[in-house]
């Protein structure tokens, strides 16, 4: 039986708008192609005094990793971490200690919500981890948590 995580609805919708924007890059593209070629053809001429048969070749690429230029958060999401009711700061301003504990936490997380099944209900087992001494730094209690995770 398969777990709906509602993911599925969004998906879609992701896979819409990504189409959506390469239709609008293509048109964009469309409309400046004779100034790209303007502007390809006076470049190549500048350089061509200085370097003899080269040539620009502006490539707008509009259809090319489109989900890979799209920014669905801002540019500068940080990672805070801190106690509850407490000062959160960045990740990279914790100590070795609480950085080895969410890497285990991040783990143990992803092994717990996106471990596959083979038919017979046992684990699949896709990836290989290599960690040199991962118990360094660790807290008693983390140290355990990590066994648990591998």
């Amino acid at each position: 039986m398969k777990q709906h995580t509602g993911f599925e609805d969004q998906e879609s919708a992701y896979n819409i708008l990504l189409k959506k924007v390469e239709i609008l890059q293509q048109a964009i593209a469309a409309e400046a192609d004779r100034e790209i070629k303007e502007i390809n053809r006076e470049l190549s001429r500048m350089i061509g005094q200085v370097f003899p048969n080269y040539k620009v070749d502006f490539d707008p690429r509009t259809a090319e990793g489109i989900d890979k230029t799209i920014s669905l958060f801002k540019g500068d999401a940080q990672l805070l971490m801190g106690s509850e009711d407490g000062y959160m700061s960045s990740i990279e301003k914790q100590g070795s200690c609480a950085r080895r504990t969410l890497l285990w936490s991040a783990l143990k997380y992803i092994s717990e919500t996106k471990s596959k099944k083979n038919d017979d209900g046992t684990p699949v087992r896709p990836h290989l981890l290599l960690l040199d001494e991962p118990e360094i730094c660790l807290h008693p209690n983390a140290i355990r948590e990590a066994c648990n995770v591998l």
